[in-house]
């Protein structure tokens, strides 16, 4: 890739908006000063996340298996290039990435595939974070897509809390923060972005499934196409 070139090109079409959503969550944008080494890094825990993002990326992407002491088996995502590091860090032409439909929910599903969850005791579909800009980015961007949101302080920093359903605990160093997306949106949320992680799209589409039949009764129709036993996530 010319940098200079791809840069200067005003009908440039490759703004990577999955991954860069991606960035905001889990994944890493790294450079190295002393042996200039520049890479895009995920280390998780779902294969089909770190296929999603294999795919996103340009050829030459690798995924390697690892082991993690308190997580088990994870897949490790790495991009080696400099050019396209520096690129991606230059392009940001916001017009680009936050305007076009398509580009927002590619950007947003990227962000939930790393950092969403489904909360079935509440209904509702949650992400949390320590950058409150980013959240306020993300709110931003599901309400153009017609999607209500809320944030909310989740743990103030100095909290202490048990890593999953270890007996390791972990303190936050700083303030975490929640967007959550209410049940009634939940419908909006599985049919314009989704999760590429099946255990996450399967738990969201039960979820919805289950509410009042009568609420859904028009959108039945909508909602079959994403059955997980039909659909390939």
């Amino acid at each position: 890739m010319n940098l200079t070139n791809t840069i200067k090109n005003k009908n440039i079409n490759v703004a990577y908006p999955y991954i860069r959503g991606v960035v905001i969550g889990d994944g890493n944008i790294c450079i190295n000063p002393e042996n200039g080494d520049y890479y895009f890094q995920l280390l998780v825990k779902d294969k089909d996340f770190a296929d999603e993002v294999y795919n996103n990326l340009p050829d030459g992407a690798k995924i390697k298996i690892t082991y993690h002491k308190l997580c088990g088996i994870m897949y490790n995502v790495r991009y080696h290039s400099k050019n396209w590091v520096l690129y991606f860090i230059i392009f940001n032409n916001k017009n680009f990435i936050y305007t076009n439909k398509d580009n927002i929910c590619k950007f947003i599903k990227g962000f939930y595939d790393s950092e969403g969850c489904v909360d079935y005791s509440s209904g509702q579909v949650t992400a949390s974070g320590n950058n409150i800009k980013n959240l306020k980015l993300i709110k931003q961007l599901l309400t153009i897509l017609n999607i209500n949101s809320k944030i909310r302080l989740f743990y103030k920093k100095g909290k202490k809390v048990r890593y999953r359903k270890t007996s390791h605990f972990i303190t936050y160093r700083k303030n975490l923060y929640q967007i959550s997306i209410p049940r009634i949106e939940t419908l909006k949320f599985l049919c314009l972005i989704g999760f590429s992680i099946k255990r996450k799209h399967t738990l969201l589409y039960n979820l919805i499934l289950n509410q009042s039949r009568k609420r859904i009764r028009k959108y039945h129709n909508q909602l079959y196409q994403f059955n997980p036993l039909e659909v390939k996530t």
